[in-house]
């Protein structure tokens, strides 16, 4: 009898939370459907929920407590709901919206103080302090690496373009997504192994377009066949983490050493959008 009371209360429990995830989910939904702008193509639903699917898939590499996954995945649902009133400073009103509903839920508050950091966390550049942070970070930029990424950069531009009312050429916009990819490194080692191949694979493709159309960059034409060798060379010796630190400010081999040339990103437009769109 002990041990069936035990099962019922645990089974209890697991079914109050996946209550609470399932009423998140229907609050969020429902916030992106009548209350987020229509001009925010990038930070949609589908973003949402492709970040929350992403921190499912790279906690299974975790022991991690019932707890502190459904912080995560709390965190997750509303970490971008703060666009509703724009970009700036969106993170802090994220965590306002999170807290009010879950305050309704009665749910506690040393958790939602735990659910407002991880969305804090987000915040770039993204400097985690745990890894719980360093996951929701790379579920964050995880479409970085994934096959999505071209349709999802093609609405981060579209998305920038309506809120500053300035158009990047095509030169500035691929040179702006080289700047970001380059400088980015993800935090986990479940992400890198998950995402990093694709990611190296779209910069590759981003250079061979840099080069397409902007043949007087200085960068010769086996640019990306070099970047492809060094990031064999570097996984080689378990280095993956510090590409961003050898790439793009300098990218050599024996024979090689290459030099950017100064970016000509539109900084304004930068500026404007609170430093990057994600």
């Amino acid at each position: 009898m002990e041990n069936e009371s035990t099962n019922n209360e645990l089974s209890n429990d697991e079914s109050s939370k996946n209550e609470l995830l399932d009423k998140a989910e229907k609050y969020v939904t429902d916030f992106y459907q009548n209350q987020m702008p229509p001009e925010y193509v990038y930070h949609d639903l589908d973003h949402t929920i492709n970040v929350v699917d992403s921190v499912n898939d790279l906690m299974e590499a975790y022991t991690i407590s019932d707890e502190k996954i459904e912080n995560l995945q709390l965190a997750a649902w509303f970490h971008d709901t703060g666009y509703a009133k724009g970009p700036k400073e969106h993170e802090i009103r994220s965590c306002e919206i999170a807290t009010k509903w879950l305050k309704e839920q009665q749910f506690p508050q040393g958790r939602i103080d735990s659910v407002c950091e991880l969305i804090m966390s987000t915040k770039l550049p993204q400097n985690p302090r745990n890894e719980l942070e360093q996951i929701i970070g790379d579920a964050d930029m995880a479409h970085l690496g994934k096959k999505t990424y071209w349709e999802r950069c093609d609405l981060v531009r579209q998305e920038m373009a309506h809120l500053t009312g300035k158009h990047m050429t095509e030169k500035e916009w691929i040179e702006f997504e080289l700047h970001f990819l380059e400088n980015h490194a993800f935090h986990t080692a479940i992400a890198e192994k998950e995402f990093g191949k694709r990611k190296h694979k779209n910069i590759r493709e981003l250079l061979k377009q840099k080069i397409r159309l902007y043949p007087n960059s200085g960068l010769p034409k086996d640019a990306a066949d070099i970047f492809s060798k060094k990031i064999k060379k570097i996984t080689m010796f378990g280095q993956l983490s510090n590409i961003r630190h050898s790439f793009p400010c300098k990218l050599e081999d024996t024979r090689t050493s290459l030099r950017y040339i100064p970016s000509i990103i539109n900084t304004h437009v930068l500026h404007d959008y609170c430093e990057h769109p994600f």
